[in-house]
């Protein structure tokens, strides 16, 4: 028995003694975890100090950033702002105006123009840690319905060949001749030129001019709204018509200067004019006939023909005026940079080497994106956007470099499934503008340097613009509809075209119509709108 009571004391002290250490083990254990534990909190406390100080500098410069962009909004020519006194420590704000990002240069902010503006801000957090941004904002201007739409600026004399064009018709410059079978579906006006109709010219509108309408030879031109002009009117024609027997109010001529009537022309209303008429025709409504209007209105009862005593039967009938047509349909400029198009589209660098891009405008672009962009303005030399057989989805825009000339080849039939030309997609071709900062077309690749070709069917509605001109103008069979909006191409004429004009937009740059008054009495000006600012990126530099 005793044997047995000296081994379990034994057995006892041996379990003691293992418990100890393995207490001490434990105890051990714990006080390195919780010597890390207390590092690690250290760690984050001072790590959670200096991130808030530094995003309390980061906040501080954004505050001054929109301070900066208020101040711009309120005043277009601020470009910077005071530090600021109190939390949020923003100092060092400024900010730069212009077309794109590569041209700040602007004294201030545009208020008709699309516009870029760079804004860069320091701030500073509560232990001195500091940082800087730089921020690009979009600021769009949207041009409404802008009077004069198609031709709105066609800068040059024209002559109409064949052709059938649908749309008032604006020639800012220069003089307007028809020589042949050609149809216009709409008003012409010619407010710094005169007006030569010959053979079987049609014009189904007004004809408003500043110099002499002219009717003469053997032809049987027909206008059906009136002749409206601040020079003379010579009908001497052989089977001129004026006038819509339907519309009583059509018919009429006004003119400042003479009215010399030959005895063929049919003349469906009267005449007022501010000096002497002559002629041996017979004015359909002698009634209403008043010659020298502007000076002694003959007989008195027809005094209201003419307005005030000082009024010129032809200049004070022109709503809108004649200037106001001519500043209306000034230049837009147009570039190639692609933030000035504004968003919601899926850009694509374009192929240099012509090869065709109908599966690029054939394919849906991805979500959000809603347009698509083709892009070759680092293409050199001659650009030919080549386009096949297409069933068109979406609008595009098709930019080219102000250097080099724009070839466009629209081999294959262009389709939609749009139930109509007023909702089928749209195509802009846009060569660039040489100087974006002044109000006339300025060609970077040489006068009459652009070419278009265009195939039987079009379910489009496309937009060509250029302000160097075409140099096959004279192309035969061209199907157009839509925008045409070129400078000068050098020869003064347009042969064979079938031109629809149709109303064109791309938010923000472009919002054409196709008639220059939208009602009659109408002044039809500009409606600009100022959108707000986008942000479009934002970067962190060195303080």
């Amino acid at each position: 028995m005793l044997v047995i009571r000296d081994r379990l004391e034994t057995a006892d002290r041996d379990d003691r003694g293992a418990a100890l250490v393995a207490v001490l083990i434990v105890m051990i254990v714990g006080v390195v975890a919780a010597v890390l534990v207390a590092a690690t909190v250290m760690f984050t406390i001072q790590s959670n100090a200096k991130n808030k100080s530094t995003t309390q500098a980061f906040v501080a410069a954004e505050s001054g950033r929109d301070q900066m962009l208020a101040t711009v909004l309120a005043n277009p020519c601020a470009k910077s702002i005071a530090d600021a006194g109190s939390a949020p420590l923003y100092y060092a704000v400024s900010a730069l105006f212009g077309p794109d990002k590569d041209h700040l240069t602007d004294a201030c902010l545009s208020a008709t123009a699309t516009s870029t503006i760079q804004i860069t801000a320091s701030g500073k957090g509560p232990d001195g840690s500091a940082t800087k941004i730089v921020a690009l904002y979009q600021r769009p201007v949207s041009l409404s319905n802008a009077p004069g739409g198609t031709m709105s600026y066609f800068d040059g004399s024209f002559l109409a060949t064949h052709a059938n064009y649908t749309g008032d018709l604006v020639i800012r410059s220069g003089n307007y001749t028809c020589n042949s079978s050609s149809v216009i579906t709409g008003d012409l006006w010619v407010p710094n030129g005169a007006v030569d109709l010959s053979a079987n010219c049609t014009v189904n509108g007004n004809v408003y001019a500043l110099g002499d309408i002219t009717a003469s030879g053997g032809n049987a031109a027909t206008v059906k709204g009136n002749l409206i002009t601040a020079g003379n009117v010579n009908l001497t024609a052989n089977g001129f018509s004026l006038g819509d027997s339907a519309v009583p109010t059509s018919g009429f001529v006004y003119a400042d200067g003479t009215f010399t009537l030959g005895n063929k022309p049919v003349i469906m209303g009267g005449y007022s004019i501010g000096k002497g008429f002559s002629g041996a025709g017979v004015v359909g409504k002698p009634t209403q006939t008043v010659a020298n209007c502007s000076t002694s209105p003959t007989p008195a009862a027809n005094a209201s023909l003419c307005g005030s005593p000082a009024a010129k039967p032809g200049t004070n009938r022109t709503n809108p005026t004649l200037v106001a047509v001519t500043a209306m349909t000034t230049w837009r400029n147009l570039g190639s940079a692609r933030a000035a198009w504004g968003s919601k589209i899926q850009w694509t660098t374009g192929p240099c080497n012509g090869s065709n891009v109908s599966s690029l405008l054939a394919a849906a672009p991805t979500p959000p994106n809603t347009r698509v962009g083709i892009d070759f303005s680092s293409c050199t030399g001659t650009v030919t956007v080549n386009i096949g057989a297409t069933g068109l989805v979406n609008d595009a825009v098709m930019l080219i470099a102000s250097g080099s000339p724009m070839n466009v080849n629209v081999s294959g039939p262009l389709t939609s499934s749009a139930p109509s030309l007023a909702t089928a997609p749209q195509l802009f071709f846009i060569h660039a503008d040489a100087n974006l900062t002044d109000t006339a077309p300025s060609c970077g690749s040489g006068s009459a340097s652009d070419a278009l070709t265009l195939p039987s069917t079009v379910q489009a509605r496309l937009m060509f613009y250029t302000p160097c001109g075409l140099n096959n103008s004279s192309q035969n069979g061209l199907i157009f509809q839509g925008q045409y909006y070129a400078n000068n191409d050098g020869t003064p004429h347009w042969v064979h075209p079938d031109f629809t004009c149709t109303p064109m937009s791309w938010s923000p740059v472009i919002d054409l119509g196709c008639k220059v008054a939208t009602a009659a009495g109408s002044p039809g000006t500009t409606i600009t709108t100022i959108l707000p600012p986008t942000l479009t990126s934002e970067q962190e530099v060195a303080p």
